[in-house]
C-alpha cells in the first residue's frame, strides 16, 4: 500500500481532483502554490510579459523539484526520476531529434510544441543532476 505524504497537485492540493462538479474545493491545499511558486504576475501585459514567462520556468523546475522529492506515482516526472538517468538521457535526445525536424517543416507551432517538451526534459535533467536553474541563468548572463 502505498501512503501519501505531501501533495500530489502543483495547486497545493493532495489531489488534482480537489473540486466538485460545481468548481467547490472539497479539501484544503496541503501548502500555499503562491509561497513555493511566487506571487501570481498581473494578466499578460507587454510591460511583465518577460517577468511573466521566465517565472512560468521557475515555477516548472519547482514542480519538477517536488516530484523528485515526493514521487506521487501518478505522474510522468516520477516516472522519468524512478526510471533513472539513462532514460532521463534518453528523452532529452528524444526530444532534441524532434526540435530538429520540426525547425526543418513549415509549421512554427510545430517547432514551440517540441521545444517546449525539450525544456522540460532539460529542466527534468538538471533536477536530477542538482543543478539549480538559476546556475544555468547565471551562466547566460555571464556570455551576454
Amino acid at each position: 500500500k502505498v501512503e501519501q505524504t505531501g501533495a500530489a497537485c502543483h495547486t497545493g492540493h493532495d489531489t488534482c481532483f480537489y473540486r466538485d462538479i460545481k468548481g467547490r474545493e472539497q479539501s484544503a491545499p496541503v501548502f500555499d502554490p503562491q509561497e513555493v511558486y511566487g506571487k501570481k504576475q498581473s494578466p499578460d501585459t507587454e510591460e511583465n510579459r518577460e517577468d511573466r514567462y521566465l517565472s512560468i520556468l521557475q515555477e516548472l523546475y519547482a514542480v519538477i523539484q517536488s516530484r523528485k522529492e515526493h514521487l506521487p506515482p501518478e505522474s510522468y516526472t516520477t516516472y522519468l526520476f524512478t526510471s533513472g538517468l539513462d532514460k532521463i538521457l534518453k528523452k532529452v535526445g528524444e526530444e532534441s531529434a524532434e526540435v530538429l525536424i520540426a525547425a526543418k517543416n513549415t509549421s512554427s507551432e510545430d517547432l514551440v510544441y517540441e521545444t517546449a517538451d525539450l525544456i522540460y526534459h532539460l529542466l527534468v535533467l538538471l533536477v536530477e543532476k542538482d543543478i539549480a536553474l538559476t546556475q544555468v541563468m547565471a551562466e547566460l548572463a555571464a556570455r551576454r
